[in-house]
């Protein structure tokens, strides 16, 4: 086992697709990392799978976290953060339980993060995948933002919204993330902390994804928040 990798699986209510996830795992030769699941009070018996799996799959390395009430997709990513700073990992990469990002990526993603601070994986580098499987209207408005926030900050990423991602564990550490979001827009909160730091950041190419997942973002609030952010970082320069 790599004790300097840490490995984070979200999971809220994906029984129907957590095992395919620990097979891409053990496929790709990553199942005996250091595992943590962050049971986000999934309704479902999401959490009774997880711990079958670690019994039938003799998973030694797996810690599962769970809560009693829905704390947030940022909370829980905040909760990694702080497990990976006490526990002296190196290296943390991000996946989500319903399978929706390659266990494949991971050791590239990886390699990645010897000279990045944070690395993820763009569905928007694979056109033809991006153009068949991701549904229209994520399609439409995904490359909107991504024009907008690389009009105003200088850079020229091919997308920001991509949930697979890693970190450097160390950078975290100069990073005030407990007073970012508790939601889906920590992630984007998190790249223009470290592009305020002019800290490096990289993309990699990554297949798109979707099956009969139901997507747990709430699309106007989301929309709303973005723009608080993107006014915020790049507009005012300063955190509110």
């Amino acid at each position: 086992m790599n004790d300097d990798i840490l490995i984070s699986v979200f999971t809220l209510n994906v029984s129907e697709f957590i095992k395919n996830l620990f097979l891409d795992l053990k496929k790709n030769e990553l199942i005996n990392y250091h595992i943590i699941c962050l049971n986000n009070n999934s309704e479902d018996d999401t959490l009774q799978v997880i711990n079958n799996l670690k019994v039938e799959m003799n998973i030694k390395n797996l810690e599962i976290i769970s809560h009693t009430k829905n704390m947030g997709y940022g909370f829980n990513k905040k909760v990694t953060f702080d497990y990976a700073i006490k526990n002296n990992f190196k290296k943390i990469v991000f996946l989500h339980g319903d399978n929706q990002y390659p266990a494949s990526g991971v050791n590239e993603m990886l390699g990645l993060l010897d000279s990045n601070s944070l690395v993820f994986g763009s569905r928007f580098l694979n056109k033809k995948s991006v153009q068949e499987n991701m549904p229209r209207i994520k399609f439409l408005i995904n490359p909107f933002f991504t024009k907008i926030i690389n009009l105003l900050s200088g850079s020229s990423f091919s997308e920001y919204f991509s949930g697979f991602r890693g970190y450097r564990v160390d950078d975290l550490k100069k990073i005030n993330y407990k007073n970012l979001s508790n939601d889906f827009v920590l992630d984007q909160q998190m790249m223009f902390e470290i592009m305020k730091m002019n800290l490096k950041i990289t993309e990699f190419e990554i297949p798109t994804v979707y099956g009969n997942q139901v997507s747990k973002v709430q699309p106007i609030m989301y929309t709303l928040s973005l723009f608080k952010n993107i006014f915020f970082y790049f507009i005012l320069r300063k955190w509110f």
